[in-house]
């Protein structure tokens, strides 16, 4: 099975939360909402688009982030979550033909991650179709495989049925319409009265009748009125968006249940950043210097490969000038001749990727026979183009705006094999580009890497300004403009700075013509009210003075932040004290109770017709049946045969927990199915019917003998009389140390600029933890802080309570090398019971370091004592 990444996992677990609140609830708005206040920490509207009964979500991923592996993994989680089915038909809809192509490709070979991932879930039964290919299916390979489609949505997406295929009856078998409950085909399309209203034997009505799991790539194409009647007229269970750019604002707004920064993306070695840039004034001169570094990088990637074994061969982006009617342009030829004569180039090294000239199609350029090194194209490579040895941008073309580099930027940001590199040069990318202005280039990318997917604040931090762009005397003062959200009027300007700033009201710019002061920077920050405002103030003065734009931060300065942890002796040895030593080793899942209650297994089955009556997003009234969904599948799909044997190696499988012996988990499984067969006299036939209700009731099961085990343990451990007397065997050591990278999956952008903070950016801050943090930022004893990360185990401190791990809001090294970590807790939630163990795991981890280390939980604004905390 291929390795998620952390940030994959989140994504999944969010993705999967959802679907089991959907599940039980029946109301995706609920279950959204409640996801989406867990994650942001706000409300949020959900938009139904017109699927009341349908959850609807869309998970954001920057590019290079994996969309489609995650796609494949959420096929598994809606089957087996949502609709509670073995099998199912999924509808994956993509924007063109060429991602079309290129996602077949993946989905059908087998050794392939996507196809792994389907393989691994659903036991090799997996049916990878074109539409064409879905029009002869059979009712038995529907029955006993995923069958999944793959189309565009342009396939399905018609205002009027009439004369498409996929419409047309006789597009499938007449047999997968027979034996149907009469209910269930009331809803298809049929002919007009002219033509007997007989149902039409289509592909469409197929997929309505089978209610599939409906993925759509590169959502942000999908926003149409068209496109939602068109899903809608699918009939899907449920739909899930994949995008790096979704629509946030809005009716047609896309429901992001989840985003993915760039900074984790980098932290896992996914995405090659920072990106160096360097714009020059002469186009040739961009070329040259594009070509000494894929010669610079290429000669990296050997000493990389005497190292590691792994083969890289760095690849050039050119972007040349459309040709024009009339006009001299910088096109492919001139630049294949700049490559050739000037920076004698082999013709061999060289592929023309163009609407005209296909150069690459049907070449591997991963394979180390390939002597491709530099790639000529006009506005964008083919969609879905992927080479993660594609490491540099080189742009001859006016970078007029972000979209004309989007696709093309997106290029080189792929890491080959998705792992860090030893040679630094290699885990970075290059863009050189032919433009007079650098800011207004500058400007242009960062715009283009937010449409990549980045957050604005990302996109600025890790476009890297190269130092000889400096050394190069450019002229600094000729466009130093930006435009604000709201400019001042020109005549609030103190008199001494109109000199030196020009403000036009009317286009809301600012512009630079001279140095300005620290103190002018000042009088001009107060004259702007947005904290975006201010921060294009800050930019401008810092570009001026030929600082470098980001903050130079600790980590950044090379500075180690490390934090004791809490150790035990554990067998005569000291180790960390997380979740593996509060079960002890004798500890046997297989003597532990196996019945389960009527609460937890409810065995009367209601045949009765039940439904709720609700009210959706716009207010409209609706009726739901909440089995509706898997009562409909079950009637069309017939599962395949299963016994006891077969149901208890499914339902191990499907429960087993990853630190449970293989051996225990069927003991238990099978006591659990005795039970159900002697004591409630069910039998198999009825086990197997409901096995997916089973596997919830198992597997929580099984989580409450752990947890109270864990609990049992902690309480053991820490809390004995041994351990109060002062006898226990605890310390700390082994020091967690901070890593380089900071993965925040949001940042903070609040109205001050901290000073100490470890690293670059802040992650996201409510507004009392933003009060808190200025008082640590501002505190003379402070060396440095940092905004400790939630749920990152390999980038945070953490200290481990009976359930779970706790992360401190805040950690603070003080001047004199003592450690702070501080949790700030509303004065409500102070006396909660896990507050109450975060606090005692807390002060038992400052008892423990002998006067290193110290803890603080306030209870409300209790700034006071913070800094008591931080005046030792």
């Amino acid at each position: 099975m291929f390795t998620l990444k952390t940030y994959q996992q989140q994504t999944l677990e969010k993705l999967e939360a959802f679907l089991r609140r959907a599940a039980t609830t029946k109301n995706p708005t609920v279950a959204y909402e409640e996801c989406i206040r867990e994650t942001y920490r706000r409300e949020s509207n959900y938009n139904d688009a017109g699927f009341p009964n349908v959850p609807y979500v869309c998970l954001r991923l920057p590019t290079g982030g994996g969309k489609t592996f995650l796609a494949s993994h959420s096929i598994a989680l809606a089957c087996k979550e949502y609709i509670g089915k073995d099998v199912a038909l999924v509808l994956w809809l993509v924007p063109s033909s060429a991602i079309l192509e290129q996602t077949l490709k993946a989905l059908r070979d087998r050794r392939h991650p996507y196809r792994v991932v389907l393989d691994e879930a659903f036991d090799g039964n997996v049916s990878i179709r074109t539409v064409e290919e879905t029009l002869g299916i059979s009712r038995s390979d529907l029955a006993g495989n995923l069958v999944v489609v793959v189309s565009t949505l342009a396939a399905w997406r018609v205002d009027r049925t009439e004369g498409r295929r996929v419409y047309e009856s006789g597009g499938v078998s007449k047999d997968h319409f027979e034996f149907v409950p009469k209910e269930l085909l009331e809803n298809l399309e049929r002919h007009d009265s002219e033509n007997g209203g007989a149902l039409k034997y289509s592909l469409a009505n197929l997929v309505h009748l089978h209610r599939p799991i409906v993925i759509v790539d590169e959502a942000h194409n999908a926003r149409t009125d068209l496109t939602f009647d068109t899903l809608k007229r699918l009939n899907p269970s449920c739909i899930i968006e994949y995008t790096a750019t979704p629509k946030v604002r809005g009716s047609d707004r896309s429901n992001v249940l989840y985003n993915v920064s760039a900074a984790e993306l980098k932290s896992e070695h996914v995405i090659k950043l920072p990106i160096e840039l360097l714009t020059l004034g002469e186009w040739q001169q961009t070329v040259s210097n594009a070509v000494t570094k894929q010669r610079e990088l290429e000669a990296v990637a050997k000493e990389e490969e005497q190292t590691t074994g792994e083969y890289i061969r760095p690849i050039v982006l050119l972007q040349a000038e459309a040709d024009r009617v009339g006009q001299t342009t910088i096109n492919v030829n001139e630049v294949k001749k700049c490559l050739l004569e000037q920076c004698n180039v082999p013709e061999e090294e060289i592929a023309i990727a163009t609407g005209e000239e296909r150069g690459i199609e049907g070449i591997d350029l991963l394979q180390r026979d390939c002597k491709i090194r530099f790639i000529i194209t006009k506005q964008a490579l083919k969609e879905g183009w992927d080479c993660p040895f594609a490491y540099v941008f080189c742009s001859v073309a006016k970078v007029r705006s972000s979209k004309d580099v989007e696709q093309l930027l997106g290029r080189v940001l792929r890491m080959p094999n998705v792992a860090p590199k030893q040679q630094d040069p290699l885990n970075r990318a290059y863009a050189f580009v032919h433009s007079r202005d650098f800011y207004e280039t500058a400007s242009n990318l960062t715009d283009s890497l937010t449409r990549c997917g980045f957050e604005p604040n990302d996109a600025s931090r890790f476009l890297e300004i190269k130092n000889i762009q400096v050394e190069l005397g450019l002229d600094l003062f000729s466009q130093l403009t930006r435009t604000l959200s709201s400019a001042p009027e020109p005549t609030a300007l103190p008199r001494e700075l109109r000199e030196k700033v020009k403000v036009n009201a009317k286009d809301n710019t600012i512009t630079l013509v001279a140095k300005i002061t620290e103190e002018e920077k000042k009088q001009l920050t107060e004259l702007v009210e947005s904290p975006e405002d201010k921060q294009v103030i800050e930019q401008l003065y810092r570009a001026v003075h030929r600082i470098p734009m980001s903050y130079t931060s600790p980590a950044k300065r090379g500075e180690v932040f490390s934090v004791p942890q809490l150790l035990i002796e554990f067998d005569g040895e000291l180790r960390p004290f997380d979740e593996e030593i509060l079960i002890p080793p004798s500890w046997n899942l297989a003597e532990h109770h196996a019945e389960l209650s009527e609460t937890e297994f409810p065995i009367k089955v209601d045949v009765g017709t039940r439904g709720l009556i609700d009210v959706d997003s716009t207010g409209k009234a609706y009726f739901h049946n909440p089995n509706q969904i898997q009562q409909e599948l079950t009637s069309i799909l017939v599962s395949s045969r299963m016994h006891r044997p077969e149901l208890v190696v499914w339902l191990v499988k499907e429960t087993r927990h990853p630190s449970i012996p293989h051996a225990q988990a069927v003991v238990f499984v099978n006591k659990v199915l005795e039970t159900l067969i002697q004591k409630c006299g069910l039998d198999i036939d009825h086990l197997v019917y409901v096995r997916f209700r089973l596997k919830e009731a198992i597997k929580k099961k099984v989580a409450e003998h752990i947890e109270a085990t864990k609990k049992m343990g902690y309480q053991d451990l820490l809390f004995a009389d041994r351990v109060k007397k002062g006898k226990g065997k605890f310390s700390v050591g082994e020091d967690i140390v901070f890593p380089r990278e900071y993965p925040a999956n949001s940042v903070w952008k609040g109205n001050w600029q901290p000073e100490r903070h470890f690293y670059e950016v802040v992650a996201d801050m409510n507004d009392e933890e933003a009060e808190c943090a200025f008082i640590i930022d501002h505190h003379p004893n402070v060396e440095y802080w940092v905004r400790n990360l939630e749920r990152q185990e390999h980038h945070s401190f953490w200290l481990q309570t009976s359930t779970d791990k706790f992360y401190p809001d805040f950690v603070v090294k003080l001047k004199n090398g003592k450690i702070v970590a501080v949790e700030y807790k509303r004065d409500k939630d102070y006396s909660a019971d896990d507050s109450k163990e975060k606090r005692w795991i807390g002060e038992f981890w400052e008892t423990s370091s002998s006067g290193l280390c110290c803890f603080l939980m306030t209870k409300g604004k209790e700034w006071d004592k913070v800094k008591q905390k931080l005046n030792l």
